[in-house]
């Protein structure tokens, strides 16, 4: 899903970090009434040596119209969070279903950063945190949020190289 106009964030189309609340608050409130997992990746892009770079206004509007293309269902919901993150919740799915959602996101960003001229072609990292679980496991929102800001941290991490990692609950 995406959000009316009140709460986009002007460069990229996509929710503002504070509009991100209310689609996550609904992701949650349908997991808890349907005792289903809820699943929230985080993305971040990094540049050549894989540290955290401030995107182009060009390549965030790039990257969030490439992922207003990808999440397409209505239990789906993608924002941008401050520093060049991005962030996509969904209900519905285990650990494989989120790390195949997580790749196909991933590839749509790396693709939207090569198109970028600033952007060096072919060295485009995403990096993804994932955290899985049913709400009433996982305690509270802000406290699912926080568990994949973790995982994104140890994404980033040189003992992770794959760029990805999933904390289920």
């Amino acid at each position: 899903g995406v959000v009316g106009r009140r709460g986009r964030g002007v460069e990229t189309g996509l929710a503002s970090a504070d509009a991100c609340q209310g689609g996550w608050d609904r992701c949650w409130n349908w997991g808890m009434k349907g005792e289903t997992a809820v699943v929230l990746i985080v993305l971040a892009m990094a540049d050549i040596a894989g540290q955290a770079g401030e995107a182009t206004p060009d390549r965030l509007v790039q990257v969030g119209q490439a992922l207003l293309g990808t999440v397409r269902r209505s239990n789906e919901f993608v924002g941008r969070l401050e520093d060049g993150r991005f962030a996509v919740i969904a209900t519905g799915g285990d650990e494989v279903a989120a790390r195949g959602l997580a790749d196909r996101l991933r590839g749509q960003v790396r693709t939207a950063s090569i198109h970028d001229p600033r952007s060096p072609v072919g060295h485009s990292l995403v990096n993804a945190g994932i955290a899985v679980g049913k709400p009433s496991d996982l305690g509270s929102v802000s406290e699912f949020i926080d568990l994949a800001q973790r995982a994104l941290q140890i994404s980033r991490s040189d003992e992770n190289p794959s760029g990805v990692h999933l904390i289920a609950v």
